[in-house]
């Protein structure tokens, strides 16, 4: 019964989860989603001014994930 179960699991994965990621894998599509997301939906307009100036000012991500792990003492390294 567990294996079904799992079955079922990385079905509805292939089926649903990874082709929702791969639609919103870059920037426009995210755009594109946020303006297509009512409020009805859950989305207040400050919300999605938010995420949509996350998306149009960032920089350099790998400066950003450097200054957060020296700012949350987290490890260099997960190896």
């Amino acid at each position: 019964m567990a294996k079904v179960s799992f079955e079922n699991v990385a079905k509805a994965i292939e089926e649903f989860v990874i082709p929702w990621f791969d639609a919103l894998s870059n920037d426009d599509s995210i755009k594109n989603m946020l303006f297509e997301e009512s409020e009805d939906d859950g989305w207040n307009r400050s919300s999605k001014q938010a995420w949509l100036d996350v998306i149009d000012h960032r920089c350099n991500l790998s400066e950003t994930i450097e200054e957060n792990i020296e700012l949350f003492g987290l490890p260099k390294s997960l190896s």
